[in-house]
């Protein structure tokens, strides 16, 4: 975790290392945390699959990203947003995971706490079987997840994207 708890726009990683695609949102959110254009005062969440506990964490932020892979149907690699009215009616077999991000939201919501504004950036995953590296598809569209979310927490925080030439 980077800043304090109190942040004002957090960035919410999940997913499994050893389930291959699986593991694409937390990939993600590496690179974010260690990007130039990442906005100051972002706080970086990792949550892996930790569920419940994580809303200790993110029950204070303004703004929430998510970050995760999706299994939808669409193209494997394909980057996937949901706003905030999607997100409350998204049903939970599309995330990879038992207790997935609408029981956080939900969890969040009976606590009457929560972030007022909440995006979800996803990727198509293409395997989910045991394995610590992903699909070729998804690594390829991991690029356009890291600079979507930079583009996301840009414009939340008023900040430009720092994006240097040739790279996500």
């Amino acid at each position: 975790m980077m800043a304090d708890e109190r942040s004002s726009v957090a960035v919410l990683g999940m997913g499994n290392l050893i389930y291959s695609d699986d593991g694409a949102g937390l990939r993600a959110l590496w690179e974010i945390e260690k990007h130039p254009g990442l906005p100051s005062g972002v706080m970086i969440v990792d949550a892996s699959a930790a569920g419940l506990p994580v809303l200790s964490l993110i029950e204070n932020a303004e703004r929430l990203l998510i970050l995760d892979a999706v299994h939808i149907g669409a193209r494997p690699g394909t980057v996937v947003r949901l706003g905030d009215e999607d997100l409350r009616t998204f049903q939970g077999g599309a995330f990879a995971h038992d207790l997935g991000i609408p029981d956080l939201i939900s969890a969040l919501r009976l606590m009457g706490k929560g972030p007022r504004e909440m995006v979800f950036l996803g990727i198509q995953a293409d395997s989910i079987a045991l394995g610590t590296k992903l699909t070729p598809a998804v690594e390829s569209g991991l690029p356009r997840l890291i600079s979507e979310s930079l583009s996301q927490l840009a414009e939340w925080t008023g900040e430009e994207a720092r994006l240097p030439t040739g790279r996500a």
